[in-house]
């Protein structure tokens, strides 16, 4: 809730990392689309600026909306087309390292950074939680998660998942910086889910659940 946010608007920008792994289904690209666009017109109404990359494979992770450009349609046409872009899967960790030495504001003035990455969450990396500690260890950065679920996965391997999944968060989440993760799939139901993450990652109130 904007009334809630322990940060000033002025001191906050925003990251957002797109996965465009050829094993993300074209459906599910096209509904974590949908949300990018109402996510960057609201952050746009809030004057808080975002920059915008893709991500795939270890050699593919390319800046395709900078702070320097203003929001606009254009813009999101440019992520339209780029998402469809099929690559390998995308290792997290370098990812995140990406956006954090590569996408910072480019003065001081917004120090406070939200990160927010959707994916499909079938990255071995999410297993080995100390390796994530030297990307987690910035107070004035905070990290969502946005898995989408394939269909693919039911039963005991989407179960299997989502324990990775929540331990993931549990054990990252607010030792230094806020981490959180919402699983979500291509359906209304779910946007309940990505309120709350959003909220969570922006008021950065609560560093570790109670």
């Amino acid at each position: 809730v904007a009334s809630d946010l322990d940060l000033p608007y002025s001191t906050m920008c925003v990251n957002i990392l797109i996965d465009c792994s050829a094993f993300i289904s074209d459906k599910n690209k096209m509904f974590n689309l949908l949300i990018i666009c109402g996510l960057t017109d609201a952050l746009t109404t809030l004057d808080i600026p975002y920059s915008a990359a893709v991500i795939g494979d270890q050699n593919f992770k390319a800046i395709v909306k900078p702070f320097e450009e203003p929001h606009s349609y254009r813009a999101l046409q440019r992520i339209s087309d780029c998402i469809h872009i099929k690559r390998f899967r995308a290792k997290l960790p370098g990812c995140i390292e990406y956006a954090i030495n590569s996408m910072a504001f480019p003065n001081d003035e917004r120090r406070n950074r939200a990160i927010f990455t959707f994916t499909d969450g079938l990255d071995e990396n999410l297993v080995k939680i100390k390796g994530w500690s030297e990307l987690f260890k910035y107070s004035q950065l905070s990290f969502g998660f946005v898995f989408i679920k394939s269909s693919e996965l039911v039963r005991k391997n989407l179960v299997f998942l989502e324990n990775i999944w929540d331990t993931f968060e549990k054990e990252t989440n607010g030792k230094n910086s806020v981490v959180k993760v919402a699983k979500i799939y291509a359906n209304l139901d779910t946007l309940g889910y990505l309120l709350e993450l959003f909220e969570n990652v922006m008021k950065r109130s609560n560093r570790i659940d109670e």
